[in-house]
C-alpha cells in the first residue's frame, strides 16, 4: 500500500481538531523534543498538544511499526500510554488497522504516513532520541523540521538516574549528560537544523514565557489553552508516568510500578511554581564532587546557560538556612528551661 494512499484513508479522530480528514492541506512542520530522560519533554508536549496547531505524538520510536535498534530497550508500543491501559480500547490516534499497514514500510515512509494522517500542521515527536531524529533526517525528513532541546541539570540529570533502570553513579550520569548533549548540538549543527533550549527549571517555575518562547519558535501564537493542558487528552506514546496524571482519561494503571510513588509526590504541586529540588537534599556533598569532576561537564552546561557554580553556592545557601532552621525549632521545642540550663 502507498504511503499517499495510507495517509488519506479514513480514521477515527481522537482529537477532532487535529487528527482525521481535513479539507485542506496546511503547510506541514515535524517539531522533536530532544533530552535525556528526565528532562521534562512529556510535560512541555502535553502541554503544547493543547494547541490546535500542535498534536504530541509522543515517542514514536517506541512504536512496533518502526525498526528498533538492537540495543533499544525499552518496550516496544502499540498505541498512546493512556489507551492502552484501558481494556479492549483502541487509540483513535494510533488505530490498530493503521499501525498494522504502516509496519511493512521502512521507516521514513511511516513516519511520513503518521505526518499525513495528522491534521495537525504541526507533528510534535516526543522520542527524544537525536539518533532518531538524525536517522529520519538523513533519510529524506529535511523540509520543515525543528528541534526544542529539553534540558535539566546535570545535578537532576544524576539524581533521577540512582534508581530505577538506569542506576547510574554520579559521575556516569554527568559523563551521559555532557556527552548527550554534545552529539545533540554537533548533529543539529551539522545538519542545520534550527532548535531552541527549554530549561526545565525555567519551565517548572514559570511555565507561560517558556511555552510563548516555543510558540514563537514555531511561528504559531500563543494559546492560554496550554496552561491548562489536562483540557485536552493526550494520545501521546510513552513518557514519563507522572506528567499524565492530570489528564481526564488517567488512571492508575498507566504507571509501571516503579512510578507509583508519584501519584502522592505529584497530587499536590500546582503546574508552575515547581522548584528543582531533590537533587538538593538528594546529593551527598561527595556525589556532587564527583559530578563536578567530569571533564567539559561546566563548558557543556554553559552552552545551555547553566552556572554550575551559581547552583552550587544556591545548594550551600539552602542547606545551610535548613540546618539553622531545624536548630532553632528544636531549641523551642525544649522549652524555656533548656535555654536556661544552656546559659
Amino acid at each position: 500500500m502507498s504511503v499517499e494512499k495510507l495517509a488519506t484513508e479514513k480514521t477515527a479522530a481522537a482529537k477532532p481538531r487535529q487528527i482525521g480528514r481535513r479539507a485542506a492541506k496546511p503547510l506541514r512542520q515535524a517539531a522533536f523534543l530532544i533530552g535525556t530522560y528526565f528532562s521534562g519533554s512529556t510535560l512541555l508536549g502535553n502541554c503544547l498538544n493543547a494547541h490546535p496547531s500542535i498534536f504530541f505524538a509522543g515517542e514514536i520510536d517506541r512504536l512496533e511499526a518502526f525498526r528498533r535498534e538492537p540495543d533499544w530497550t525499552h518496550r516496544r508500543e502499540r498505541g498512546c500510554r493512556l489507551c492502552s491501559t484501558q481494556a479492549e480500547h483502541d487509540c483513535p490516534a494510533w488505530p490498530s488497522e493503521f499501525i498494522e499497514k504502516i509496519r511493512a514500510l521502512d521507516d521514513i515512509s511511516a513516519y511520513r504516513a503518521v505526518i499525513e494522517r495528522n491534521e495537525a500542521p504541526i507533528l510534535l515527536d516526543g522520542s527524544k532520541r537525536i539518533d532518531w531524529l538524525n536517522s529520519l533526517y538523513d533519510s529524506g525528513l529535511k523540509s520543515n523540521v525543528k528541534a526544542i532541546i529539553c534540558t535539566r541539570t546535570p545535578f537532576s540529570f544524576a539524581k533521577s538516574s540512582d534508581g530505577g533502570a538506569l542506576r547510574l553513579s554520579p559521575m556516569a550520569a554527568a559523563a551521559s549528560w555532557r556527552d548527550f548533549y554534545l552529539h545533540t548540538l554537533r548533529s543539529l549543527a551539522g545538519r542545520g537544523i534550527p532548535s531552541l533550549v527549554v530549561r526545565y527549571e525555567d519551565f517548572a517555575f514559570r511555565p507561560e514565557p517558556s511555552i510563548r518562547r516555543v510558540c514563537e519558535f514555531l511561528n504559531i501564537p500563543f494559546d492560554p489553552a496550554m496552561l491548562t493542558y489536562w483540557q485536552v487528552p493526550s494520545h501521546a506514546v510513552g513518557g514519563n508516568g507522572g506528567a499524565y496524571l492530570r489528564d481526564p482519561n488517567f488512571t492508575p494503571s498507566a504507571l509501571d510500578k516503579a512510578e507509583e510513588w508519584k501519584i502522592n509526590y505529584f497530587s499536590n504541586k500546582p503546574f508552575g511554581g515547581w522548584i528543582e529540588d531533590k537533587w538538593i537534599y538528594g546529593l551527598t556533598d561527595e556525589a556532587v564532587r564527583q559530578i563536578m569532576s567530569v571533564p567539559m561537564l561546566n563548558d557543556v552546561a554553559s552552552l545551555f546557560g547553566y552556572d554550575l557554580a551559581w547552583f552550587l553556592m544556591e545548594r550551600t545557601r539552602i542547606l545551610t538556612e535548613n540546618k539553622l532552621r531545624q536548630a532553632a525549632q528544636a531549641l523551642t521545642a525544649q522549652g524555656p528551661a533548656s535555654h536556661v540550663k544552656a546559659a
